[in-house]
């Protein structure tokens, strides 16, 4: 396909099977099987998740997980036709939290584009993504060529609903396609697929794209918003470096499960950075290019461990806060209110409440 003048879009790469991404993907696909009679436990069978009612969008799961409860969903559900397309809605601008918002309030759907491939990562798809133009043409490429071949369609269909369905929340109507290609055989429910798409469908093809007129790129968004935009992609920006750096994924583990061990406590920063081989300033230095520090990932492995703690045991919250090695409960509350904008009672008592609905 020519392109007119250089490309503002760069290809992304595969989502390969250990990759962090948010723990709410699993949490929609637990809440979609619930509404039709199967259970959490079906869904989360072999995925090393215990409790549910914890996975949100500061959560992290890996693409193997993610996956594992996709391929339970199908075989609980008996295989049936379209289960993609009923997935796919499921999702939108909420679902993708700092990434949607920060696609949200760009100037242009353009603008929202550069965002969402920039950061694909963050997003719940499973391939990767390369856009081309020219004077007439948009062309969206799925990279799908890594995906399994059982949930091949699954996933396509999963994650085509589910961009349409951003699209048309960010831009305030929905912006059919002129032409959509994808890489797998024609299912029985082809005409359903064709009738959401509003145009024909070519199947059997090399790969898996969508095209659309060039000219919805300069489609301004309703949500445009440049100071909230700015400080999303900085978001977003930090977000995804901490989670492809290495030191502050090791560091991250080893905060989470010091904090967890038997009487708790928060380690010293010397000795995480003896656990991680490197000196302290070079351990320092690295989490800085991340966007991130050892007080950022202390107050996450803080709150993901609270809520755990929360969620699963009876444990006071003065016990808790002890755990967490603060030195009273009023501290450990403020930090949580901060962390949250509620109180751990509150939440305690919101978790009970979606475990009770989770059975």
């Amino acid at each position: 396909m020519p392109t007119g003048g250089p490309r503002p879009y760069r290809a992304t790469e595969d989502i390969a099977p250990e990759i962090p991404r948010a723990g709410l993907g699993i949490a929609i696909i637990v809440e979609f099987a619930l509404e039709r009679g199967l259970s959490p436990a079906a869904v989360l069978d072999g995925t090393g998740v215990r409790t549910p009612e914890l996975l949100g969008p500061d959560s992290v799961v890996s693409a193997k997980q993610e996956l594992t409860a996709l391929r339970n969903l199908a075989a609980g559900l008996d295989n049936p036709p379209a289960l993609g397309l009923a997935l796919g809605r499921y999702y939108g601008v909420s679902t993708l939290g700092v990434y949607g918002y920060a696609c949200l309030t760009g100037a242009t759907v353009g603008a929202a584009l550069r965002v969402a491939v920039e950061f694909w990562e963050l997003s719940y798809a499973f391939g990767g993504a390369r856009i081309e133009e020219d004077a007439e043409l948009l062309r969206v490429h799925y990279l799908d060529h890594g995906l399994p071949e059982d949930l091949r369609p699954l996933v396509i269909e999963r994650d085509l609903l589910a961009g349409f369905s951003v699209i048309a929340e960010m831009a305030g109507a929905a912006e059919l396609p002129s032409e959509v290609r994808l890489s797998y055989p024609q299912p029985a429910h082809a005409a359903a697929l064709q009738r959401l798409m509003g145009r024909p469908l070519r199947f059997d093809q090399p790969g898996s794209s969508v095209d659309f007129p060039v000219s919805v790129l300069d489609r301004p968004l309703p949500h445009a918003d440049a100071e909230t935009h700015a400080r999303c992609v900085e978001q977003c920006r930090a977000l995804l470096a901490r989670r492809r750096d290495p030191y502050a994924a090791v560091l991250a583990r080893e905060l989470r499960s010091r904090l967890s061990g038997p009487g708790g406590g928060a380690p010293a920063f010397e000795d995480l950075a003896a656990r991680a081989g490197v000196s302290p300033r070079t351990l320092r230095r690295r989490l800085a290019a991340a966007g991130t520090s050892f007080r950022m990932l202390l107050d996450q492995a803080r709150h993901a461990t609270a809520d755990r703690l929360l969620a699963e045991t009876t444990d006071s919250v003065e016990e808790i806060a002890v755990r967490l090695g603060y030195a009273e409960a009023a501290s450990f509350i403020h930090a949580y209110k901060r962390w949250t904008g509620t109180t751990p009672a509150r939440r305690r008592a919101e978790f009970a409440a979606r475990r009770h609905r989770l059975r």
